[in-house]
């Protein structure tokens, strides 16, 4: 089963949205 990036952002957008700003934040703070 393939999974494209639609298909990981519909099934869990809390986890991939998050973890962009997340890492730039990290970068941000340190």
């Amino acid at each position: 089963m393939t999974k494209t990036v639609a298909d990981v952002m519909s099934n869990n957008p809390i986890s991939v949205k998050p973890e962009m700003p997340l890492k730039e934040e990290e970068q941000t703070f340190e």
